[in-house]
C-alpha cells in the first residue's frame, strides 16, 4: 500500500510541475485527497485580496484607497483574461500591460496602478501561489510633475478671504 501511495503522490508531482502549480506540501496534500487542485484564476486572486482591504476599511486603510484599488484590479481585467489560471501572469504580461497603461494614463497614474497590482500579485507569491515575480526587471517611475505656483493675485484673495471656520482659519 505505501508503495502505491509514493507512486501516485510521484505522479502528482510530475502532473504539478507540467501544470505549473507551485509544489508546496499543502499543494501536494490537497491534491492527493481531491484528485486536483482548483484552478485559482487571476479574478480569484484579485477577489481574495479586494476581500482582505474591505475588511481593512475604517480600520487602517480609507474607503478612498479601497475604491484606488477597485480600479487598478478593473484596468488590470480589461489587459488580460481575469479567467485565467494565476499562473499564466509573467513578466511579458506585466511589461505589456505597462506599455498599455502609459499609453492611456500620466506617469503617476500608472505608478499607483503599476503599485497595486504588484502588492496583489506579492501576496500571491507569498502564498505559494505563484512561483515567479512577475515584476522582475519591470521598471516603473512616479514620473516628475510640473508645480503651478500661485500668482501674487491668487494669493492675495487667499490672504483676504474671510473664512469663519476657526480651524481653517488658523
Amino acid at each position: 500500500y505505501l508503495d502505491e501511495v509514493r507512486s501516485q503522490f510521484n505522479q502528482i508531482q510530475l502532473d504539478m510541475m507540467r501544470e505549473n502549480i507551485p509544489l508546496t506540501a499543502d499543494s501536494l496534500k490537497e491534491y492527493y485527497r481531491t484528485g486536483g487542485i482548483k484552478q485559482f484564476t487571476i479574478e480569484d486572486a484579485f477577489r481574495e485580496y479586494q476581500k482582505l482591504l474591505a475588511k481593512r476599511v475604517d480600520v487602517d486603510l480609507t474607503y478612498a484607497a479601497y475604491k484606488k484599488y477597485t480600479a487598478a484590479f478593473n484596468c488590470f481585467f480589461k489587459f488580460v483574461d481575469k479567467k485565467q489560471q494565476l499562473t499564466t501572469i509573467t513578466p511579458a504580461t506585466i511589461e505589456g500591460f505597462l506599455v498599455d497603461c502609459n499609453t492611456k494614463y500620466t506617469q503617476s497614474t500608472v505608478c499607483g496602478i503599476m503599485t497595486r497590482i504588484k502588492t496583489v500579485l506579492q501576496y500571491q507569491r507569498d502564498n505559494n501561489r505563484l512561483s515567479i515575480n512577475p515584476f522582475i526587471n519591470v521598471k516603473y517611475g512616479r514620473g516628475k510633475k510640473d508645480i503651478e505656483y500661485l500668482t501674487e493675485t491668487e494669493l492675495d484673495t487667499l490672504y483676504n478671504l474671510n473664512i469663519e471656520n476657526k480651524s481653517l482659519a488658523d
